[in-house]
Protein backbone atom coordinates (compact mmCIF):
# COMPACT_ATOMS: atom_id res chain seq x y z
CA UNK A 1 0.00 0.00 0.00
CA UNK A 2 1.36 3.45 -0.85
CA UNK A 3 2.32 5.77 1.83
CA UNK A 4 -0.70 7.89 0.57
CA UNK A 5 -3.63 5.16 1.19
CA UNK A 6 -1.91 4.14 4.61
CA UNK A 7 -2.20 7.74 5.78
CA UNK A 8 -5.72 7.87 3.91
CA UNK A 9 -6.51 4.51 6.05
CA UNK A 10 -5.50 6.24 9.30
CA UNK A 11 -7.43 9.46 8.96
CA UNK A 12 -10.51 7.38 8.05
CA UNK A 13 -10.06 5.50 10.91
CA UNK A 14 -9.92 8.57 13.22
CA UNK A 15 -12.55 10.28 11.40
CA UNK A 16 -14.42 7.24 12.02
CA UNK A 17 -13.39 6.85 15.62
CA UNK A 18 -14.51 10.24 16.87
CA UNK A 19 -17.81 9.81 15.15
CA UNK A 20 -18.37 7.05 16.97
CA UNK A 21 -17.52 8.46 20.08
CA UNK A 22 -19.87 11.88 19.55
CA UNK A 23 -22.95 9.00 18.43
CA UNK A 24 -22.02 6.77 21.93
CA UNK A 25 -21.84 9.63 23.97
CA UNK A 26 -25.04 10.12 26.07
CA UNK A 27 -24.09 14.02 26.55
CA UNK A 28 -23.02 14.97 22.98
CA UNK A 29 -26.30 12.99 21.92
CA UNK A 30 -29.01 12.77 24.44
CA UNK A 31 -31.76 11.79 22.00
CA UNK A 32 -29.61 9.30 19.82
CA UNK A 33 -30.25 10.89 17.02
CA UNK A 34 -29.32 9.73 13.55
CA UNK A 35 -27.62 12.65 12.22
CA UNK A 36 -24.56 11.88 14.08
CA UNK A 37 -23.79 8.77 11.78
CA UNK A 38 -23.64 11.42 9.22
CA UNK A 39 -20.09 12.70 11.02
CA UNK A 40 -18.38 8.93 10.13
CA UNK A 41 -20.40 7.94 6.87
CA UNK A 42 -19.72 11.48 5.21
CA UNK A 43 -15.85 10.05 6.00
CA UNK A 44 -16.37 6.99 4.38
CA UNK A 45 -17.96 7.97 1.15
CA UNK A 46 -15.57 10.79 1.17
CA UNK A 47 -12.94 8.29 1.05
CA UNK A 48 -14.68 6.35 -2.24
CA UNK A 49 -14.18 10.46 -3.68
CA UNK A 50 -10.44 10.83 -2.81
CA UNK A 51 -9.24 7.52 -3.32
CA UNK A 52 -10.61 7.31 -6.41
CA UNK A 53 -10.25 10.90 -7.33
CA UNK A 54 -13.61 10.90 -8.63
CA UNK A 55 -14.85 14.59 -11.08
CA UNK A 56 -18.26 14.26 -11.63
CA UNK A 57 -20.12 13.33 -8.09
CA UNK A 58 -20.99 15.02 -5.33
CA UNK A 59 -21.41 13.98 -1.90
CA UNK A 60 -25.24 15.28 -1.38
CA UNK A 61 -26.68 14.99 2.19
CA UNK A 62 -30.65 14.92 3.14
CA UNK A 63 -30.89 14.77 -0.87
CA UNK A 64 -34.65 15.22 -2.79
CA UNK A 65 -35.82 13.01 -4.73
CA UNK A 66 -39.56 14.42 -6.58
CA UNK A 67 -42.01 13.04 -8.69
CA UNK A 68 -44.63 14.95 -10.31
CA UNK A 69 -47.77 14.05 -11.40
CA UNK A 70 -47.56 16.66 -14.28
CA UNK A 71 -44.53 13.62 -15.88
CA UNK A 72 -44.66 10.13 -16.78
CA UNK A 73 -44.89 8.66 -12.63
CA UNK A 74 -44.04 4.45 -14.94
CA UNK A 75 -40.25 3.97 -14.49
CA UNK A 76 -40.02 2.64 -17.98
CA UNK A 77 -41.38 6.29 -19.57
CA UNK A 78 -39.22 8.91 -17.73
CA UNK A 79 -38.00 11.48 -19.98
CA UNK A 80 -36.19 15.09 -19.03
CA UNK A 81 -38.81 17.24 -18.03
CA UNK A 82 -39.62 21.00 -19.83
CA UNK A 83 -41.22 22.19 -16.57
CA UNK A 84 -39.78 25.81 -15.44
CA UNK A 85 -42.23 26.73 -13.20
CA UNK A 86 -41.66 25.36 -9.49
CA UNK A 87 -44.78 22.46 -9.02
CA UNK A 88 -46.14 22.90 -6.00
CA UNK A 89 -47.80 19.05 -6.43
CA UNK A 90 -44.64 17.30 -6.93
CA UNK A 91 -43.55 15.01 -3.72
CA UNK A 92 -40.82 12.88 -2.93
CA UNK A 93 -38.07 11.71 -0.16
CA UNK A 94 -35.15 13.03 1.09
CA UNK A 95 -32.48 10.35 0.87
CA UNK A 96 -30.35 11.25 3.98
CA UNK A 97 -26.36 11.11 1.52
CA UNK A 98 -26.14 10.65 -2.13
CA UNK A 99 -23.63 10.57 -3.93
CA UNK A 100 -24.87 12.68 -7.37
CA UNK A 101 -24.05 13.39 -10.53
CA UNK A 102 -25.78 16.76 -11.82
CA UNK A 103 -26.06 15.96 -16.02
CA UNK A 104 -25.67 19.20 -16.87
CA UNK A 105 -25.95 20.68 -21.01
CA UNK A 106 -24.59 24.06 -22.78
CA UNK A 107 -27.51 26.56 -23.50
CA UNK A 108 -27.91 26.67 -27.06
CA UNK A 109 -27.99 30.71 -27.24
CA UNK A 110 -24.30 31.83 -27.77
CA UNK A 111 -25.57 35.43 -26.20
CA UNK A 112 -25.82 33.44 -22.76
CA UNK A 113 -22.00 32.59 -22.65
CA UNK A 114 -20.71 36.25 -22.35
CA UNK A 115 -17.42 36.95 -22.20
CA UNK A 116 -16.27 32.90 -22.59
CA UNK A 117 -18.51 32.61 -26.50
CA UNK A 118 -15.13 32.89 -28.16
CA UNK A 119 -13.78 29.99 -25.57
CA UNK A 120 -16.58 27.32 -25.91
CA UNK A 121 -18.33 27.96 -29.08
CA UNK A 122 -17.99 24.37 -31.28
CA UNK A 123 -16.02 22.75 -28.15
CA UNK A 124 -17.52 20.45 -25.85
CA UNK A 125 -17.84 20.05 -22.61
CA UNK A 126 -15.57 17.75 -21.75
CA UNK A 127 -13.10 20.60 -23.51
CA UNK A 128 -14.95 22.76 -21.22
CA UNK A 129 -14.53 20.86 -18.00
CA UNK A 130 -10.93 20.10 -18.57
CA UNK A 131 -9.62 23.06 -19.93
CA UNK A 132 -11.60 26.08 -19.75
CA UNK A 133 -13.18 26.07 -16.03
CA UNK A 134 -9.82 25.43 -14.53
CA UNK A 135 -8.47 28.88 -15.71
CA UNK A 136 -11.77 30.70 -14.67
CA UNK A 137 -12.86 29.44 -11.06
CA UNK A 138 -14.18 30.41 -8.95
CA UNK A 139 -15.45 33.50 -10.54
CA UNK A 140 -17.19 31.88 -13.51
CA UNK A 141 -20.78 31.41 -12.72
CA UNK A 142 -22.70 28.01 -14.24
CA UNK A 143 -25.56 29.81 -15.70
CA UNK A 144 -25.04 29.71 -19.02
CA UNK A 145 -24.84 26.08 -18.37
CA UNK A 146 -28.17 23.86 -17.44
CA UNK A 147 -28.71 20.92 -15.63
CA UNK A 148 -30.97 18.41 -17.20
CA UNK A 149 -31.15 15.65 -14.98
CA UNK A 150 -29.74 13.88 -12.27
CA UNK A 151 -27.92 10.16 -11.79
CA UNK A 152 -27.32 9.29 -8.21
CA UNK A 153 -25.32 5.48 -8.40
CA UNK A 154 -25.35 5.27 -4.20
CA UNK A 155 -28.20 5.96 -1.95
CA UNK A 156 -27.47 6.08 1.71
CA UNK A 157 -30.50 5.92 4.44
CA UNK A 158 -29.36 5.59 7.71
CA UNK A 159 -30.35 5.03 11.56
CA UNK A 160 -29.15 6.06 14.66
CA UNK A 161 -26.94 3.43 16.45
CA UNK A 162 -28.96 0.09 18.19
CA UNK A 163 -29.68 1.07 21.65
CA UNK A 164 -26.66 1.92 24.14
CA UNK A 165 -28.03 0.79 27.54
CA UNK A 166 -29.52 -2.43 26.45
CA UNK A 167 -30.34 -5.02 29.00
CA UNK A 168 -28.93 -8.23 27.43
CA UNK A 169 -27.53 -8.91 23.92
CA UNK A 170 -31.54 -10.14 22.66
CA UNK A 171 -32.49 -6.59 23.52
CA UNK A 172 -29.62 -5.15 21.38
CA UNK A 173 -29.68 -7.61 18.32
CA UNK A 174 -33.73 -6.71 18.27
CA UNK A 175 -32.95 -3.36 18.18
CA UNK A 176 -30.13 -3.54 15.63
CA UNK A 177 -31.95 -6.00 13.24
CA UNK A 178 -35.30 -3.56 13.82
CA UNK A 179 -33.34 -0.48 12.66
CA UNK A 180 -31.86 -2.45 9.57
CA UNK A 181 -35.15 -3.31 8.04
CA UNK A 182 -37.09 0.06 9.17
CA UNK A 183 -33.24 1.37 6.77
CA UNK A 184 -34.10 -1.10 3.93
CA UNK A 185 -37.40 -0.27 3.23
CA UNK A 186 -36.64 3.09 3.14
CA UNK A 187 -34.09 2.86 0.70
CA UNK A 188 -36.34 0.81 -1.31
CA UNK A 189 -38.47 3.43 -0.96
CA UNK A 190 -36.62 5.80 -2.10
CA UNK A 191 -34.90 3.77 -5.31
CA UNK A 192 -38.58 3.09 -6.20
CA UNK A 193 -39.24 7.19 -6.58
CA UNK A 194 -35.91 7.55 -8.09
CA UNK A 195 -36.74 5.24 -10.95
CA UNK A 196 -40.17 6.68 -11.33
CA UNK A 197 -38.84 10.66 -11.82
CA UNK A 198 -38.02 12.22 -14.86
CA UNK A 199 -35.04 13.64 -13.41
CA UNK A 200 -33.25 10.46 -13.32
CA UNK A 201 -34.24 9.06 -16.66
CA UNK A 202 -31.30 8.07 -17.60
CA UNK A 203 -30.36 5.94 -15.05
CA UNK A 204 -30.88 1.93 -15.16
CA UNK A 205 -28.89 1.03 -11.91
CA UNK A 206 -28.52 2.21 -8.37
CA UNK A 207 -27.00 1.26 -5.10
CA UNK A 208 -28.58 1.54 -1.59
CA UNK A 209 -27.31 1.09 1.53
CA UNK A 210 -28.95 1.29 4.93
CA UNK A 211 -27.05 1.65 8.28
CA UNK A 212 -27.26 1.29 11.79
CA UNK A 213 -24.69 3.28 12.97
CA UNK A 214 -21.71 1.63 11.89
CA UNK A 215 -23.70 -1.56 10.56
CA UNK A 216 -24.81 -1.55 7.50
CA UNK A 217 -26.21 -3.85 4.44
CA UNK A 218 -26.55 -3.04 0.56
CA UNK A 219 -28.12 -3.90 -2.35
CA UNK A 220 -28.16 -3.27 -5.75
CA UNK A 221 -31.59 -2.40 -8.16
CA UNK A 222 -32.37 -1.93 -11.37
CA UNK A 223 -34.92 -0.17 -13.56
CA UNK A 224 -36.74 -3.21 -14.10
CA UNK A 225 -36.69 -3.88 -10.25
CA UNK A 226 -38.72 -0.55 -10.08
CA UNK A 227 -41.02 -1.66 -12.65
CA UNK A 228 -41.46 -4.88 -10.94
CA UNK A 229 -41.76 -3.32 -7.66
CA UNK A 230 -44.28 -0.97 -8.57
CA UNK A 231 -46.95 -3.81 -10.78
CA UNK A 232 -47.02 -5.81 -7.25
CA UNK A 233 -47.84 -2.22 -5.30
CA UNK A 234 -50.53 -1.71 -8.01
CA UNK A 235 -51.62 -5.65 -7.55
CA UNK A 236 -51.94 -4.74 -4.01
CA UNK A 237 -53.87 -1.58 -3.95
CA UNK A 238 -55.77 -1.03 -6.80
CA UNK A 239 -53.80 1.29 -8.35
CA UNK A 240 -52.14 2.54 -11.16
CA UNK A 241 -48.69 4.34 -11.81
CA UNK A 242 -46.62 5.89 -9.06
CA UNK A 243 -49.08 8.35 -6.96
CA UNK A 244 -48.73 10.74 -3.56
CA UNK A 245 -50.54 7.53 -1.90
CA UNK A 246 -48.05 5.01 -3.09
CA UNK A 247 -45.26 7.31 -1.73
CA UNK A 248 -47.56 7.77 1.66
CA UNK A 249 -48.05 4.09 1.72
CA UNK A 250 -44.28 3.40 1.21
CA UNK A 251 -43.73 5.68 3.52
CA UNK A 252 -45.56 4.38 6.29
CA UNK A 253 -44.60 0.79 5.62
CA UNK A 254 -41.03 1.94 6.40
CA UNK A 255 -41.89 3.41 9.79
CA UNK A 256 -41.28 0.02 12.09
CA UNK A 257 -39.62 1.51 14.84
CA UNK A 258 -38.83 -1.79 15.92
CA UNK A 259 -38.07 -1.37 19.93
CA UNK A 260 -36.84 2.09 19.75
CA UNK A 261 -37.74 3.18 23.46
CA UNK A 262 -35.92 5.73 25.13
CA UNK A 263 -32.71 4.60 26.12
CA UNK A 264 -32.49 5.82 29.41
CA UNK A 265 -30.21 8.68 28.84
CA UNK A 266 -28.43 10.67 31.85
CA UNK A 267 -30.71 13.65 30.45
CA UNK A 268 -33.75 12.39 31.60
CA UNK A 269 -35.78 14.54 34.77
CA UNK A 270 -32.64 16.89 34.14
CA UNK A 271 -34.02 19.64 31.95
CA UNK A 272 -32.89 22.71 34.21
CA UNK A 273 -29.01 21.33 33.41
CA UNK A 274 -29.87 21.05 29.99
CA UNK A 275 -31.15 24.60 29.39
CA UNK A 276 -30.06 28.09 29.56
CA UNK A 277 -28.59 31.55 28.71
CA UNK A 278 -26.77 30.87 25.38
CA UNK A 279 -23.97 32.88 26.94
CA UNK A 280 -23.82 30.96 29.36
CA UNK A 281 -23.29 27.66 27.55
CA UNK A 282 -19.74 27.16 28.13
CA UNK A 283 -19.89 27.83 31.81
CA UNK A 284 -22.85 25.16 31.92
CA UNK A 285 -20.43 23.13 30.36
CA UNK A 286 -17.94 23.47 32.09
CA UNK A 287 -19.94 22.69 35.35
CA UNK A 288 -21.44 19.69 33.40
CA UNK A 289 -17.87 18.37 33.07
CA UNK A 290 -16.37 19.15 36.55
CA UNK A 291 -19.32 17.47 38.15
CA UNK A 292 -18.69 14.24 36.65
CA UNK A 293 -15.18 14.46 37.27
CA UNK A 294 -15.89 14.89 41.04
CA UNK A 295 -18.54 12.06 41.06
CA UNK A 296 -15.60 9.84 39.13
CA UNK A 297 -12.98 11.10 41.55
CA UNK A 298 -15.68 10.18 44.79
CA UNK A 299 -16.09 6.83 43.65
CA UNK A 300 -12.54 5.89 43.09
CA UNK A 301 -11.96 7.19 46.67
CA UNK A 302 -14.97 5.21 48.29
CA UNK A 303 -13.67 2.24 46.17
CA UNK A 304 -10.30 2.62 47.35
CA UNK A 305 -11.50 3.20 51.13
CA UNK A 306 -13.43 -0.21 50.93
CA UNK A 307 -10.56 -2.05 49.41
CA UNK A 308 -8.21 -0.81 52.15
CA UNK A 309 -11.04 -2.05 54.99
CA UNK A 310 -11.32 -5.24 53.43
CA UNK A 311 -7.36 -6.32 52.18
CA UNK A 312 -6.46 -8.01 54.76
CA UNK A 313 -9.76 -10.06 54.95
CA UNK A 314 -9.63 -11.08 51.43
CA UNK A 315 -6.00 -10.33 50.76
CA UNK A 316 -5.71 -13.91 48.44
CA UNK A 317 -8.67 -13.27 46.86
CA UNK A 318 -7.24 -9.79 45.61
CA UNK A 319 -4.19 -10.95 44.38
CA UNK A 320 -6.53 -12.99 42.74
CA UNK A 321 -8.42 -10.86 41.01
CA UNK A 322 -5.22 -8.61 39.76
CA UNK A 323 -5.04 -11.23 37.11
CA UNK A 324 -8.54 -11.29 36.77
CA UNK A 325 -9.98 -9.15 33.34
CA UNK A 326 -12.02 -6.43 34.51
CA UNK A 327 -16.32 -7.10 34.50
CA UNK A 328 -16.80 -4.04 32.34
CA UNK A 329 -13.95 -3.57 29.62
CA UNK A 330 -14.77 -0.48 28.07
CA UNK A 331 -11.85 -0.70 25.07
CA UNK A 332 -13.98 -3.59 23.74
CA UNK A 333 -17.90 -3.80 21.10
CA UNK A 334 -20.76 -4.52 24.25
CA UNK A 335 -21.50 -7.39 22.34
CA UNK A 336 -19.10 -8.70 20.16
CA UNK A 337 -19.80 -10.05 16.59
CA UNK A 338 -19.58 -13.66 17.05
CA UNK A 339 -21.84 -13.45 20.25
CA UNK A 340 -24.37 -11.69 18.05
CA UNK A 341 -24.24 -13.84 15.22
CA UNK A 342 -24.91 -16.83 17.97
CA UNK A 343 -28.03 -14.98 18.65
CA UNK A 344 -29.54 -14.25 14.96
CA UNK A 345 -28.63 -17.76 14.07
CA UNK A 346 -30.76 -19.03 17.55
CA UNK A 347 -33.92 -17.20 15.84
CA UNK A 348 -33.36 -17.54 12.31
CA UNK A 349 -31.31 -20.35 11.18
CA UNK A 350 -28.93 -17.44 9.37
CA UNK A 351 -26.00 -16.01 9.94
CA UNK A 352 -25.99 -12.43 10.94
CA UNK A 353 -22.72 -11.00 9.36
CA UNK A 354 -22.04 -10.89 5.55
CA UNK A 355 -19.21 -13.51 4.74
CA UNK A 356 -19.97 -13.87 0.63
CA UNK A 357 -17.42 -11.60 -1.48
CA UNK A 358 -18.34 -8.48 -3.18
CA UNK A 359 -18.17 -9.83 -6.34
CA UNK A 360 -20.09 -12.46 -5.71
CA UNK A 361 -22.42 -11.27 -3.85
CA UNK A 362 -23.52 -8.18 -6.62
CA UNK A 363 -23.47 -10.64 -9.60
CA UNK A 364 -26.58 -12.53 -8.36
CA UNK A 365 -29.11 -10.60 -9.76
CA UNK A 366 -32.55 -11.91 -9.69
CA UNK A 367 -33.71 -12.04 -12.93
CA UNK A 368 -37.29 -11.86 -11.54
CA UNK A 369 -37.07 -8.81 -9.97
CA UNK A 370 -33.66 -7.37 -11.43
CA UNK A 371 -32.28 -6.86 -7.74
CA UNK A 372 -30.06 -8.52 -5.37
CA UNK A 373 -31.48 -9.38 -2.20
CA UNK A 374 -30.13 -7.52 0.37
CA UNK A 375 -26.70 -8.33 2.05
CA UNK A 376 -26.33 -9.47 5.49
CA UNK A 377 -24.94 -7.12 8.33
CA UNK A 378 -21.43 -5.40 7.85
CA UNK A 379 -19.41 -3.27 9.68
CA UNK A 380 -18.01 -0.12 9.15
CA UNK A 381 -13.91 -0.67 9.04
CA UNK A 382 -13.52 -4.31 8.79
CA UNK A 383 -12.08 -5.87 6.22
CA UNK A 384 -14.98 -7.38 4.15
CA UNK A 385 -16.57 -3.89 5.03
CA UNK A 386 -13.51 -1.94 3.01
CA UNK A 387 -14.11 -4.85 0.10
CA UNK A 388 -17.69 -3.79 -0.04
CA UNK A 389 -16.57 -0.01 0.00
CA UNK A 390 -13.85 -1.05 -2.84
CA UNK A 391 -16.78 -2.42 -5.02
CA UNK A 392 -19.10 0.90 -4.32
CA UNK A 393 -16.43 2.88 -5.49
CA UNK A 394 -15.90 0.62 -8.78
CA UNK A 395 -19.37 0.92 -9.25
CA UNK A 396 -19.44 4.46 -9.07
CA UNK A 397 -16.27 4.32 -11.39
CA UNK A 398 -18.90 3.22 -13.90
CA UNK A 399 -21.49 6.25 -13.76
CA UNK A 400 -18.24 8.55 -13.77
CA UNK A 401 -16.73 7.20 -16.90
CA UNK A 402 -20.24 7.21 -18.22
CA UNK A 403 -20.55 10.76 -18.27
CA UNK A 404 -17.10 11.63 -19.13
CA UNK A 405 -17.83 9.94 -22.22
CA UNK A 406 -21.36 12.13 -22.73
CA UNK A 407 -18.82 15.08 -21.87
CA UNK A 408 -17.25 14.42 -24.90
CA UNK A 409 -20.15 13.68 -27.18
CA UNK A 410 -22.20 17.64 -26.48
CA UNK A 411 -21.08 20.56 -27.69
CA UNK A 412 -21.87 24.03 -27.60
CA UNK A 413 -23.07 25.25 -30.77
CA UNK A 414 -21.46 27.44 -33.84
CA UNK A 415 -21.49 31.03 -32.91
Amino acid sequence: MSDFLQQLSARLNLHRFLGLAISHSTSADPRRLEHYNYTYWTGDLVSILIHGQLKNCLIAPQFPVYVSPKEPSDPDDSFGSGLTVADSEAQGVCVDIAIVTPIVQPRQDPEEWGALAQHVAGKSLAHFFEEILPQHLPRLSPRFLWVSGFEAPLLVELKPLAKRHADDIEVFHRSATGLLTEGALQGEAQALCLFCSSRFATQDVAIIVCGAGDLWRVRKVTRSWAKWKLIQENKENNEEGYTSNTLKRLKKNAKLRLDLEDDGDWTEGKETEMYGDPLDAEGRQRMLYEERVRKQAEERRQRALARGAKRDAVHQKFLDALHTPPSVDRTTSLFPDEALDAVHRKETNKELFESRPPDTFFATIRRSEGSTEWSSVLRLGSDISNQYMAEIERFIREFENKENGRRKTVFFPEQ
